[in-house]
Formats: structure tokens, sequence, C-alpha cells
């Protein structure tokens, strides 16, 4: 029985199949003998494998390549909500970039700015500032939140004031 091999095993299955031309539909299953042995491969048959493999991997790689596009540019910050970066500095009432929207001018640098109602999330879309949050009103409280010139991020505590820095 050395030699042979269990079920399983292909052949070519029309003319012209072998080392040129051979497509994964042209492969047939091999029959087995009495015993449920098939003989040693040829070696068309080996090349016939080699093509279903081929085939496979072909497949396989193509579904991956697509499943991989098809979240191409879904980050983590847009799926969970927020609005599209776009340039400037705006500070959102809500959390994930929800709520009531306040514009940061980004050019007027040192410049204390008291919120009307409390950032809870902020989005920096700049080359040249940042913006300092401070929990209490006039730029006070002991920890200001740093942001950096492109920043999307929920904020530890509301902030009441802030501050645009260079970056």
């Amino acid at each position: 029985m050395i030699g042979r091999a269990r079920l399983g095993r292909y052949r070519p299955g029309s003319a012209g199949f072998g080392r040129s031309g051979a497509s994964a539909a042209s492969c047939a299953p091999v029959a087995p003998d009495a015993a449920g042995l098939a003989a040693p491969p040829t070696e068309d048959e080996v090349s016939c494998l080699a093509t279903l493999r081929t085939t496979l991997r072909g497949t396989l790689a193509a579904a991956a390549a697509a499943a991989t596009l098809a979240t191409v540019g879904t980050g983590a910050a847009h799926a969970a909500g927020w609005p599209p970066l776009h340039d400037g500095g705006y500070l959102y009432s809500g959390t994930t970039g929800t709520g009531a929207v306040t514009a940061v001018d980004l050019s007027d640098l040192g410049t204390c700015h008291t919120l009307a109602t409390p950032a809870r999330s902020v989005q920096v879309v700049s080359g040249s500032a940042s913006v300092l949050l401070y929990p209490g009103a006039d730029c006070t409280g002991a920890h200001p939140w740093a942001t950096g010139s492109l920043a999307q991020s929920d904020l530890p505590t509301a902030a009441r004031s802030y501050r645009v820095v260079p970056a």
C-alpha cells in the first residue's frame, strides 16, 4: 500500500490539460479502486492539484483584499459618529462631536474665551495652533487640557473656557 493515496485526489478532465492551459474547471475527481484507494498521482494530476490550490489561494486573497478595501476610510472616530475632519477648531457641547457647536478662532492667540455652554468634545485641524481647555470660567482650573494641532477627542471634564496657543 506504499505510494497509494486515500480519496480526495483529482486528475485532468479535458484534453490539453497540463502545464499549458490548466484550469480548475478541467480537474475531475479520481475514482478509487475497490479498496477505496487510488494509484499514485501522475504528473498531470499533480499539476491539477497545484492549479486547484493556486485558484483557491487567489480567490481567498481577492476576498481578503475586497474586505480590506471595503473598510478603508472608516476610521474609529468616524464610526463612532464624529463629524468629518475639516480645517479649524470646533468645540461641541456633547460627546463624539454632537450637540451645540462653537467655532474656535485659531488665529486669536492668547485670548481667553468663556463658553456659554460647556464643551464635552473638541476637534482641531490646524498646522500651527492648538487649544488649551479649562474646567473653570475665565481660563481657571488646576489642570487645563491641551489639544494638538490635529485632534478629535472627548474631554475628560467639561470645559468652560479656552485659549488658543501656538502648536
